[in-house]
């Protein structure tokens, strides 16, 4: 159940990051990199999300 939640977190991460980038990048400014930064989070929280839902699955 853990490795579930921190799946759903990472895609809010994702979510959030990818809009917030479109929307500054849309307006003309190149200051993306805080939103590059928490799209990289957010993968690294979904992987180990996935790795963490995996062992829950194999321990049942």
């Amino acid at each position: 159940m853990h490795g579930e939640s921190l799946q759903r977190l990472a895609i809010l991460l994702g979510v959030i990051a990818c809009f917030g980038a479109i929307r500054i990048y849309g307006q003309g400014f190149g200051y993306v990199w805080p939103y590059t930064a928490l799209m990289w989070l957010s993968v690294i929280v979904g992987a180990y999300g996935f790795h963490r839902s995996r062992e829950e699955r194999l321990a049942r």
